[in-house]
Parts: structure tokens; C-alpha cells; sequence
């Protein structure tokens, strides 16, 4: 089954023994054929065509589907010389429905213009999500409830190791604070000083929070691994929450 159109397909109707029909689907000589050959046409992924005979009044429609979502349908039908506009509203496409999405454009436009004081802008900071420094990691020894340590097997959403911070039942707390579908940057430190830290990983997405009923501790997982060097005794861990609505980096 092929694809689309190419050397391959030229080459089986070439050497085919069976009758082959060639249909010019941009071509057509009244509506009712239009309407077929536009619904078989590789334009009807985005527009399916109606015609009613009954009313002679042609439809056509915007397709939203798995090819469409992230395009903009918006175009112009030509009628004998007569423009007809297809268009989103403003909101529609602030909200998202564009190549360039992000929910900060929308947010935005809730805004009272002109407000010298607008509720929605890029620096805003929710300070409800965490900020966590100096998250005690065990080091050389062994865990405790009150250490937090990185899971170098467990894998889900990454498919390497590393992509799991486990917390200890006393940090609780720091765990559920932790919003799932966010962004965090995590930091590593391998020196038992706390100081600068041995490694970064910035825009972890927090993708799955659960209870490990086995080994008695509290699990993150993100979408990616942690960068760090497997072996490396490891003392503190900060995780810190991507709390601005807009980020550089």
C-alpha cells in the first residue's frame, strides 16, 4: 500500500498487466462530481465539501482532526469572482489554535487593556509552587525517612535510568507539594558542603506522582532523565518550581 505518489508507484503501473484509471481530482464537470472528487482529493483531510441538491447550497467545512489541530484553516472560497471568507475569532486563536500556542497569549488577553496594573504578564510569579533548596540526599550512607534519593533504575517515561526522585515518608510534604504537569529544574550536589551544585537538568516535566507501598517512599517521576554521573555519592538535590508564566530559557 502506498503513501503517496513516487518512482515506486510509477513503476507498478508501468509494468502492470491490469487496466489503471488515472482520475484528475483537480478537475470536474459539475458540482456533483466537484463534491466527489473534493472528498476523495487529499484536501479533505482539512474541508469536507456538501452539496445539497434539494437547495443547491454547497457546505463546506473545516475538518479538525489529528492532521489539522496544529494548522490554521482559515482561508478564502472564490464563488464566480465572489470572495467568501473562512476565519477564526480572536479569542479562538488566542487561545491556542495556532503554530505559535502558548496559554501566556490567551492569559493575556483577559487582561483590561490599558490596566497599569494587569492581572496576567510574563515575570508574574505563582508562589504557590515550591522552591525547594538543600533537599537532604544520603551521600555515602544508607537512606533515611528523612532523605529524598534519585532512583538510578526506574524507568517509565524516559526509558533510562535516573528519571525518579524518591522522597522519605517525613518529606511528605515537599512531595505533594510538587504539582504534577509542571515544569521543574533540579540540581545535584556531590560535595557534603552545600555550595555550587556538581549538576543541572532544567524543564523536567513532572509526570507521574505515586505512594511505593514496597519500599516505603513517595516517587516523582519526570519525562526525561537527571543529569549525573552513576556512582557519585550525592548529598542534596534542590527542585525548583518553573513559576513564571513566561521563560528565556
Amino acid at each position: 500500500m502506498f503513501s503517496e505518489f513516487n518512482q515506486n508507484i510509477i513503476t507498478e503501473l508501468s509494468t502492470t498487466t491490469y487496466s489503471v484509471t488515472l482520475t484528475n481530482l483537480n478537475k470536474y464537470s459539475d458540482v456533483s462530481e466537484l463534491e466527489d472528487r473534493f472528498n476523495l482529493h487529499p484536501i479533505s483531510n482539512g474541508y469536507e465539501f456538501i452539496y445539497s441538491t434539494s437547495s443547491n447550497i454547497i457546505d463546506i467545512n473545516p475538518e479538525f482532526n489529528n492532521l489539522t489541530s496544529y494548522y490554521n484553516l482559515s482561508t478564502n472560497v472564490i464563488v464566480n469572482g465572489d470572495y467568501h471568507t473562512m476565519s477564526y475569532t480572536n479569542g479562538f486563536l488566542n487561545f491556542g489554535y495556532t503554530p505559535t500556542y502558548n496559554i501566556l497569549d490567551y492569559l493575556e488577553s483577559i487582561n483590561d487593556i490599558g490596566d497599569p496594573n494587569p492581572v496576567f504578564y510574563g515575570d508574574k510569579e505563582y508562589y504557590a509552587m515550591p522552591d525547594y533548596r538543600g533537599i537532604p540526599l544520603p551521600g555515602i550512607l544508607s537512606t533515611t525517612d528523612s532523605d529524598a534519593y534519585i532512583a538510578y533504575n526506574g524507568i517509565t517515561y524516559s526509558n533510562t535510568a535516573g528519571n525518579k526522585i524518591l522522597f522519605g515518608v517525613e518529606l511528605k510534604l515537599e512531595w505533594e507539594s510538587i504539582f504534577i504537569n509542571t515544569f521543574v529544574d533540579v540540581n545535584l550536589y556531590d560535595s557534603a558542603i552545600y555550595s555550587t551544585p556538581s549538576s543541572t537538568t532544567e524543564r523536567l516535566l513532572v509526570m507521574k506522582k505515586y505512594f511505593n507501598e514496597e519500599d516505603n517512599v513517595y516517587v516523582i517521576e519526570f519525562h526525561k532523565k537527571l543529569n549525573l554521573t552513576l556512582g557519585t555519592p550525592l548529598y542534596f538535590v534542590d527542585i525548583i518550581s518553573r513559576r513564571k508564566l513566561h521563560s528565556d530559557k
